[in-house]
């Protein structure tokens, strides 16, 4: 029962599928704690709110 209401309708049968949706979720992550560290500023000085903001919503609507 919580499984479901965690996962809701995505529970995938293909093992390539579900590959891809932990590693996107994964690389979410990563970014997340990348743009919230100071390291943002010293390697990707281009990378402003705009583009955070645009990246962070092509997460959520890959992984919706």
């Amino acid at each position: 029962m919580e499984v479901s209401l965690e996962t809701g309708i995505r529970s995938p049968e293909n093992k390539l599928i579900r590959d891809v949706l932990i590693y996107v979720a994964m690389a979410w992550s990563i970014f997340q704690l990348y743009v919230s560290s100071p390291l943002v500023l010293e390697f990707t000085p281009w990378m402003n709110a705009d583009v955070v903001k645009r990246v962070h919503v092509s997460f959520a609507g890959f992984l919706a």
